[in-house]
């Protein structure tokens, strides 16, 4: 796991259990949640005013952003970490177009210092955090720590 991963995670769940980390609202910084929004803004400025916010739980702590109706990209509340979700947007749309989509998505996350996690980080378990509840169904994983909707 990489090593900023790792100190992001560590930090929002200290005592070792995975629970809800908007409980120590101390800990969040209103200066990377500026950044969140400086994202959007260039996506809304340099690629499409077609996005929509959206939310899949009753406590948020990622920004869920979907561009075109069917590109969607989770920025984190916790750090500077980013999502993209391309299912439903290889289903519906052409190959190019989602191609030049993610290309300038990669290009503002650059310029804001995000860094875009694969499949394959967020999949990855973090042995260390013990499950609260059923949200982590038994395994908790980078996803649930930087992005699940709690």
């Amino acid at each position: 796991m990489r090593g900023d991963i790792k100190s992001t995670i560590d930090k929002f769940f200290p005592t070792g259990i995975y629970e809800n980390p908007l409980k120590n609202k101390s800990t969040f910084s209103s200066e990377h949640q500026k950044l969140i929004y400086d994202v959007i803004g260039e996506i809304k400025h340099k690629l499409t005013r077609d996005l929509t916010h959206a939310s899949d739980g009753e406590y948020d702590f990622s920004e869920k952003v979907v561009i075109k109706s069917h590109v969607i990209l989770h920025l984190s509340f916790l750090g500077p970490f980013a999502h993209l979700n391309l299912k439903s947007a290889k289903r519906h749309m052409e190959e190019t177009e989602v191609d030049l989509i993610v290309a300038v998505i990669k290009e503002i996350l650059d310029l804001c210092e995000f860094l875009l996690l694969s499949e394959d980080d967020i999949l990855e378990e973090v042995p260390w955090l013990q499950a609260s509840d059923s949200l982590a169904k038994g395994k908790v994983r980078v996803w649930n720590c930087l992005f699940c909707e709690y």
